[in-house]
């Protein structure tokens, strides 16, 4: 859960090391308006090389409210580099996907599972420091964000 006004989920799940699959599902208390958080994109789950800090080198799902569905990217670093997707799905409020991470070889491979689509994102490097759920890059939350995440393997 993110808490209305705070950035970070609580409480915070942390893991490194192995291949990863969740089950999701998310809610709100109370549809927000869209407004300068749009601009934002959250990252729902994610992998990264260093313990401290994701902006150097990352792979992560992205997240936005829009319009009584969440759309959902890949959202990354690349040696300091951001890049934002495009938006690969929208997701209905308490519709249930599936998120993976796997290395393979030298890359991690990020694997997003919605309804009969399957999108794959890649990013060199050993990694394995889970990065949490987290609202907005300058605006908290304007509202109770509640994500179910049910560990497959």
């Amino acid at each position: 859960m993110i808490i209305v006004g705070t950035h970070t989920e609580i409480p915070p799940y942390f893991r490194c090391g192995g291949n990863i699959d969740w089950l999701y599902e998310m809610s709100i208390d109370t549809p927000y308006n869209i407004g300068v958080e749009q601009l934002d994109w959250n990252k729902l789950i994610g992998t990264k090389k260093s313990f401290f800090s994701p902006m150097e080198h990352s792979l992560m799902i992205g997240w936005r409210w829009n319009k009584n569905v969440n759309e959902l990217c890949f959202y990354k670093h690349d040696n300091g580099k951001r890049i934002i997707g495009e938006v690969l799905c929208t997701v209905a409020l308490k519709e249930r996907f599936k998120v993976g991470f796997k290395q393979v070889g030298k890359r991690v491979k990020c694997t997003l599972y919605v309804r009969n689509l399957v999108f794959e994102d890649y990013l060199d490097g050993n990694f394995w420091y889970i990065i949490n759920t987290w609202f907005g890059g300058n605006s908290v939350s304007p509202v109770n964000l509640k994500t179910t995440r049910i560990k497959l393997s």
